[in-house]
């Protein structure tokens, strides 16, 4: 039996692993890998909220309470959430931002480290400050010599994806397939998964339809890859780490 690994998933919001890459976060779940998962807010500040009748916090707090269902669904060793200026990261000092996540990995120490691609794949400006700061974070400590970070990873989709989602309102950005390194198959029993874990998000499930982000779920997983090149793509996130 391989060992388990520590991995860490980093989004900016409630549900962006259960939009992203939730089948695989069960799949290595119950391949005994210790799956962790951090966000930086607690989503209060979305729209959704006004027709609930609900403040800021009080809809930080309902979506809070749905993470936790998600973290059963999906089987996650941990679950972290910050208080961090929901869409307003941008706003915040990048450089401390930057060393918070340092700290989170440096107590945790995963191989594995995932967050979004650098064009966030939706262009939210959150999206793309946990691209940034994520990545900065990994490198710096790399250059300090934490020998235990082996591999970071962004989360994507590719265009035949995009085409299986079919038309939507959101405008979405995609990676060439040349620089997808890691597409992951998705079997039945991890597709279920990631609409058990849409399902906690009661409190979204209208957004969630209009997406129409479950016709994704049987689809596959895709990555980037920081300064590692595949071809093919490798069919693992957890195979040949350097």
């Amino acid at each position: 039996m391989k060992p388990s690994l520590e991995i860490v998933y980093i989004f900016p919001h409630p549900d962006d692993e259960s939009f992203g890459p939730a089948s695989l976060m069960h799949a290595q779940a119950c391949q005994g890998h210790n799956v962790h998962l951090l966000t930086l807010t607690q989503g209060g500040a979305t729209k959704v909220r006004i027709p609930l009748g609900l403040s800021v916090a009080e809809m930080g707090e309902l979506r809070m309470a749905e993470m936790q269902n998600v973290k059963k669904v999906l089987g996650l060793k941990s679950l972290t959430i910050w208080d961090m200026p929901d869409s307003g990261l941008t706003d915040m000092d990048q450089d401390e931002l930057t060393s918070c996540i340092m700290d989170f990995l440096q107590m945790l120490q995963p191989e594995i480290v995932v967050t979004y691609a650098h064009h966030g794949i939706s262009g939210f400006p959150d999206h793309l400050v946990s691209h940034s700061v994520v990545k900065k974070a990994f490198e710096t400590l790399k250059g300090k010599g934490a020998s235990y970070l082996r591999r970071l990873a962004f989360f994507t989709v590719s265009q035949k994806q995009l085409d299986v989602l079919g038309v939507t309102k959101f405008k979405l950005s995609t990676t060439p397939d040349e620089g997808i390194m890691v597409e992951i198959p998705v079997d039945e029993r991890n597709a279920a998964a990631m609409n058990a874990a849409l399902d906690c998000y009661v409190s979204y499930l209208d957004v969630i339809e209009q997406t129409g982000v479950r016709r994704l779920a049987p689809t596959s997983v895709c990555f980037e890859l920081w300064n590692e090149h595949f071809s093919p793509p490798l069919t693992d996130i957890c195979a040949e780490l350097p």
